[in-house]
């Protein structure tokens, strides 16, 4: 695996994401697949989608106001999910500060 994808979501019903089993050193910008958020998703491009790439769908179509998700599973981000009682984690690096906002709220 990758240890996790990204997305992003694109004008109109669709969103990109990054691609099913490509290392990220090896990734290229022709990789990234374009997915609808329609009723019955389909996907465009020469690869499949990350294999979690319901996750994603599933949270552009209930969330409007969801521009972007990292899907990550590094230690740290693993074991700060299994904490229900935080739920904003507050802006201790400066790359919080750099992407605007007070805090980056928890899914």
């Amino acid at each position: 695996g990758t240890s996790g994808n990204v997305s992003v979501r694109l004008d109109g019903p669709f969103f990109a994401i990054t691609p099913s089993g490509v290392p990220y050193e090896s990734l290229k910008p022709s990789m990234i697949v374009i997915m609808d958020t329609n009723d019955d998703p389909g996907y465009y491009g020469n690869l499949l989608p990350s294999s979690e790439w319901r996750i994603h769908y599933d949270i552009y179509r209930k969330f409007a106001e969801a521009r972007a998700i990292v899907h990550a599973h590094s230690t740290y981000s693993t074991a700060l999910s299994c904490c229900n009682e935080i739920t904003e984690i507050p802006a201790f690096h400066y790359m919080v500060a750099v992407a605007g906002g007070k805090s980056i709220s928890k899914a």
